[in-house]
């Protein structure tokens, strides 16, 4: 099952390194002819999304070998897989544009992408940590989303039973982009 989350963050990794990367790498592109550079960060997340969407079905191929059946709960599977690529497009549209001006920023985003990894509930429980600390977990959006494929797989739960985690994570969400946008 962490193999599922796993991926999940190698796909956040990965869309928001190629993503930021997309406006310098093809910096040919947008010198030479009028293109809409909005086009570069969503062309690269979506081709990660691919790759991602392939491993999801593999690994979801090997949980119904391994005898856990589809319920209900699996049909909220689309809703998370578009949550996640919108969080991942949103800061990739905003790395991107910040990637342009700062050149060494994808070194950066690297070692934020570890941080995240690391400040991510996957291979740790969050009540490892002391009460009063535990809440920094929730303000990272990324948990929501592994909280949600948990949900789905695991503690059988709906999506729209925590309003208030949900309202957050769009809420961040739906601010990256509008920012991304406006830097574009």
């Amino acid at each position: 099952m962490a193999d599922f989350w796993i991926d999940c963050l190698v796909y956040i990794s990965d869309g928001i390194i190629s993503g930021s990367n997309a406006i310098t790498e093809y910096s040919f592109l947008v010198k030479k002819m009028q293109f809409m550079t909005e086009l570069l960060p969503i062309v690269k997340v979506t081709s990660s999304l691919y790759v991602h969407l392939i491993n999801s079905a593999l690994l979801i191929a090997l949980l119904l070998y391994k005898g856990h059946r589809p319920d209900i709960y699996w049909l909220q599977l689309p809703y998370y897989f578009i949550s996640l690529y919108v969080f991942v497009l949103s800061v990739a549209m905003v790395a991107s544009v910040i990637q342009v001006f700062i050149k060494d920023f994808q070194g950066v985003i690297s070692i934020l992408m570890q941080i995240g990894l690391w400040g991510t509930p996957v291979l740790w429980d969050a009540k490892m940590l002391p009460a009063k600390y535990q809440f920094l977990v929730t303000l990272n959006p990324v948990n929501y989303l592994v909280q949600g494929y948990r949900e789905v797989f695991l503690f059988k739960g709906w999506f729209f039973e925590h309003p208030a985690k949900a309202l957050y994570f769009w809420g961040v969400t739906a601010a990256m982009l509008l920012l991304g946008m406006l830097l574009f």
